[in-house]
């Protein structure tokens, strides 16, 4: 298991600016504070949990990584929409490409999403992604 404290650089900037000037910015109780990982190496599974400043009741869906094939479960809050888990099967040699397999898969589902506050916490999550991948494969 490894726990990796996410910092304000971690975050990618998803502001949205709208027609009349105004803008949306997403709220702090959506972006993550510490992230866990665990794999279990016998079956290839990689789980990555997200933790926010609130908690809330679990729903799961399944997104699909078009180029790769793989599908990933992805945990979500039932009333906010952001991703509190990520769980896909992924062998050892691919970790160094975790967030190229996993940022299609949100970034598909992030241009489908209506709302915004869900569409911002898909973006934050794949730049974290990015940004903490060589911390992720390091403590697992």
């Amino acid at each position: 298991m490894a726990t990796i404290r996410v910092r304000p650089e971690d975050y990618k900037d998803v502001g949205e600016e709208l027609s009349d000037g105004s803008s949306l910015e997403l709220s702090p109780y959506d972006m993550p504070r510490l992230i866990e990982t665990y794999y279990n190496r016998p079956e290839n599974t990689l789980e990555i949990y997200f933790t926010y400043a609130n908690e809330e009741n679990a729903v799961r869906e399944t997104l699909y990584s078009p180029p790769e094939a793989i599908s990933i479960i992805v945990t979500k809050g039932k009333h906010s929409g952001k991703i509190l888990g990520l769980s896909l099967q992924i062998p050892p040699s691919d970790l160094n490409r975790l967030s190229h397999i996993i940022e299609p898969a949100l970034e598909k589902a992030r241009h489908e999403n209506k709302k915004f506050n869900e569409r911002a916490n898909y973006a934050v999550i794949a730049s974290i992604l990015e940004r903490q991948q060589n911390n992720i494969i390091a403590g697992i």
